[in-house]
């Protein structure tokens, strides 16, 4: 799994133009729910915060709210903090 609820994410798959567009993760479909608007899908697929372009099983592009977790990026800070360190001073 690539993302956690709540993360921000960047798609890096689409075959209906979304690569580079950013979303924000809400939360995984139910069994029922992937029934409901998938034909066949045992992956994962996020609830996201807008609607992007899918294609359709017969090849069409439809708008909806959804992401599979494989096409997404999760953008995060990095794990340990970042930590620089002042330059000595300099003596003549």
């Amino acid at each position: 799994m690539n993302c956690k609820p709540g993360d921000m994410a960047v798609f890096i798959k689409s075959t209906a133009g979304n690569v580079g567009r950013f979303v924000t993760c809400i939360r995984l479909l139910s069994a029922t729910e992937l029934a409901e608007e998938f034909a066949s899908s045992d992956e994962p697929v996020w609830l996201i915060d807008t609607e992007v372009n899918l294609t359709t099983i017969f090849g069409g592009i439809e708008k909806a709210p959804f992401a599979h977790d494989r096409n997404l990026q999760p953008i995060r800070p990095p794990a340990t903090p970042v930590t620089t360190t002042e330059p000595a001073e300099l003596t003549a």
